[in-house]
């Protein structure tokens, strides 16, 4: 049976990827598609924008983009959009590089790419694939972008999400020394953003990613350079969770009214996860101005720019 149904993923991915009747597509995922995956599934393919991706389909993200070619399409679609040739992107959180890739064939040679991750199982992901794809472009960072100079320890996320990874004070519990899976906590290094980067990076930076599970507001205290000696035009997405923003004592507001301190306006980014939905989503949403409190998970882009919708229509 385990056989039968690697057999007939290829054909599934073929069918959610490339059919151009896009309505119909998530219901069939979750009557049929669902049944048709093996867990833990290693796979490389070729994602939507032609780089070679690895993984596992008992992982979430793994899994979505072996499916459908594609991770987070709206915000994928916007940097595409957005980043130029010669421009900097600096993505804190990179997991396994899908959006380093993404900005590596924008920016070109002339541009700079950064990816700090901090978990040591999504870096060696990472510098595989920055490898198998000629990403010479790309600088890997193994260490966590917090608000100053230590230690931190680098928590697993659970198995079949290992994008909930995350990084918390050494000693203070919160699982240290636990395994998930094949997934062991380790000590890493932590630093500010602004240290981890050149003179040449910090200048060029057009847009800065951050999504390390909580720990954005952190992440946001070690850029003072960024903020004072970067690009006009400098823009900044922080995925905000009320929920894990609180646990490091630092609520959603706290950070809108920080960014609004700086002259940036946010603009949320209509995220799709799962993929059912991904692969029956086939035109990209612009990031359009939010007004109002965080009350649940989003995914928002700092700018400067006092508009409604960023960017001309995807």
């Amino acid at each position: 049976m385990q056989a039968v149904k690697a057999a007939l993923h290829p054909v599934t991915a073929a069918y959610l990827r490339h059919v151009p009747l896009s309505p119909g597509k998530c219901l069939v995922w979750r009557k049929l598609g669902q049944r048709l995956v093996r867990p833990g599934m290693a796979f490389e393919t070729r994602t939507r924008y032609g780089h070679r991706f690895s993984g596992h389909t008992g992982d979430m993200i793994g899994r979505t983009i072996y499916f459908t070619g594609v991770w987070e399409p709206n915000l994928s679609a916007y940097l595409q959009q957005t980043l130029r040739p010669g421009d900097g992107f600096i993505d804190v959180g990179a997991n396994h590089g899908w959006f380093a890739l993404l900005a590596a064939g924008c920016v070109g040679p002339a541009g700079t790419v950064v990816a700090v991750e901090a978990s040591k199982d999504a870096f060696d992901y990472l510098q595989r694939h920055v490898e198998r794809n000629g990403a010479h472009t790309v600088r890997c960072i193994h260490a966590a972008a917090t608000a100053e100079e230590g230690e931190r320890v680098s928590l697993p996320g659970p198995i079949g999400n290992q994008g909930m990874a995350r990084v918390a004070e050494v000693g203070a519990g919160a699982g240290q020394g636990a395994e998930t899976g094949n997934h062991r906590a380790a000590i890493v290094r932590a630093a500010p953003l602004d240290t981890l980067l050149t003179d040449r990076e910090i200048r060029e930076a057009r847009f800065v990613k951050i999504d390390v599970e909580g720990g954005e507001w952190h992440v946001l205290q070690g850029m003072s350079r960024l903020f004072r000696e970067g690009r006009d035009d400098l823009e900044v997405m922080v995925e905000l969770s009320p929920r894990l923003s609180a646990r490091e004592g630092a609520p959603a507001a706290r950070m809108l009214s920080f960014m609004a301190g700086l002259g940036f306006y946010p603009y949320r980014v209509e995220n799709e996860y799962g993929v059912g939905v991904v692969a029956q989503s086939r035109t990209p949403r612009p990031p359009e101005r939010f007004r109002g409190e965080v009350h649940k998970q989003i995914d928002l882009v700092f700018s400067r720019r006092d508009v409604e919708r960023l960017g001309a229509s995807l």
